[in-house]
């Protein structure tokens, strides 16, 4: 008898030549394009960890943990970002994906990870396993003023110049290093949590767009560096960064939308970039707490705190019970709380991250903390 259970099936990390059946997988149930699909294993495949679910040596289920570097209250750390959950279409429902996401969880739990994140198809899927929204993206649109203007792919790729800023495709790792500074130096002044931006960062960037018919561009002053655009070109033009020194807002922000005039612009601005004020929220990144003293010790309340926290959590069970939570002069720890400690609150998983996080309003007595969060549409 075929067992429904995939843990008995078996759940591996994948190896160099798991690829082709992955890939096959993969192409199945995201319907991307073989140009993408090649992108994303030549990129990423190498360096992640995959899980999988076999049986017989035939791959029924897959689970991607892309790790990042991570800025926390400007603490370094690398946490993954959990894509590529697909399962074969014929053993759907069968708890395979529940095995590969559980696996995962406590594996993150047991390397002392402070939370771990991804972007849902469906929040409902994942809402069981104690994700939660913790970002909502700004988006900014516009409608093409300029339909078929030839004069805007110029400037996109850099035959042109406007308002003094002219772009140019990065040709050596010093010119993304110069790009990435830019792009961190702006997160550091107005971010608390926020993923890091480094040469391979910005160049898997770049192929991503590439793949997606856009590309990586530094934007050059007549004096230096102003900042880059990372955008993709498919139905619409989809701006995923657009970054820039504060003293070159004005004109690279007019820049920007002359090279883009012949397109449908969906932008996701950067923080604080006041000429795109008129923005949309919408959530887009789901986290979920992995190991909880880790979580609660990276925090930054705006007061010293001292409580005890009774967590309950249905996945990993090591973060079950009740917790002392104390921060003194922005330091915070996390212990377990003594027999006879009542609990000052009590919490789910997905509650306490989303009141931590900013993304809801605490409950009393859980104290006010300052999280400003920045993680765009990456893979």
């Amino acid at each position: 008898m075929r067992s429904d259970s995939c843990k008995e099936r078996g759940i591996r990390l994948a190896r160099v030549d798991d690829r082709p059946q992955l890939e096959n997988l993969w192409k199945r149930c995201f319907g991307d394009t073989d140009a993408f699909t090649r992108y994303y294993f030549d990129w990423y495949f190498p360096h992640n960890r995959v899980l999988l679910c076999e049986e017989e040596g035939r791959i029924l289920g897959q689970l991607h943990e892309n790790e990042y570097d991570f800025s926390l209250y400007g603490q370094q750390a690398r946490l993954p970002y959990i894509v590529g959950v697909s399962t074969e279409a014929e053993v759907r429902g069968q708890g395979i994906m529940s095995s590969l996401l559980t696996w995962s969880l406590r594996d993150a739990a047991e390397r002392k990870l402070p939370f771990v994140y991804l972007m849902p198809a469906d929040e409902a899927i994942y809402k069981p396993f104690g994700f939660a929204y913790i970002y909502a993206q700004d988006i900014w649109k516009r409608k093409a003023s300029c339909p078929g203007d030839p004069g805007a792919e110029a400037l996109r790729t850099g035959q042109a110049s406007f308002a003094g800023i002219t772009a140019r495709k990065p040709s050596f790792d010093t010119a993304y290093a110069a790009a990435a500074a830019i792009g961190n130096g702006i997160l550091e002044d107005c971010c608390d949590i926020f993923t890091q931006r480094d040469v391979w960062y910005l160049k898997r960037l770049a192929a991503e767009n590439q793949a997606d018919g856009g590309d990586f561009m530094l934007l050059y002053a007549e004096d230096g560096p102003a900042g880059y655009v990372s955008f993709s070109i498919e139905e619409e033009a989809e701006v995923r960064e657009l970054a820039f020194l504060p003293e070159y807002e004005k004109c690279v922000c007019s820049w920007f939308l002359e090279a883009f005039a012949d397109k449908d612009v969906l932008l996701l601005p950067m923080p604080d970039t006041s000429t795109f004020s008129d923005v949309q929220k919408h959530p887009v990144i789901m986290g979920r707490i992995a190991h909880l003293p880790a979580f609660l010790s990276m925090l930054k309340p705006e007061e010293d705190v001292s409580l005890v926290i009774e967590l309950t959590d249905d996945i990993i069970a090591e973060n079950s019970g009740c917790w002392r939570w104390t921060c003194k002069d922005g330091v915070c720890r996390a212990e377990r709380a003594g027999e006879n400690e009542k609990p000052d609150l009590c919490l789910g998983a997905a509650d306490l991250l989303q009141m931590a996080m900013g993304y809801t309003e605490p409950a009393a007595p859980f104290p006010k903390i300052k999280c400003r969060i920045m993680i765009n549409e990456i893979v």
